[in-house]
């Protein structure tokens, strides 16, 4: 990812640690270059994976993605969380 500044709200993409998998979603918090990160649902179109955490990602396996999702979806989403 090069030396970009990543920042809330980055569309992103994980690849899986040991598998060929692949997880599209957005940045949700970093607390002390720790980047957390929420995952779209397989099964509910616009939802996201998990609601009562993000999931802690290693810088190395993220990549910024081109915004495949609308931002006001994600703004959405991050201000739900943030309550």
């Amino acid at each position: 990812m090069g030396n970009k500044q990543l920042k809330i709200g980055d569309q992103i993409v994980y690849s899986v640690p040991n598998s060929s998998g692949l997880q599209w979603g957005f940045i949700s918090k970093i607390a002390g270059g720790n980047i957390f990160c929420r995952f779209w649902s397989e099964l509910m179109l616009g939802s996201i994976r998990t609601i009562s955490t993000g999931e802690l990602c290693k810088r190395e396996n993220l990549k910024l993605t081109w915004p495949n999702v609308p931002e006001e979806i994600i703004s959405a989403w991050l201000k739900f969380l943030n309550k």
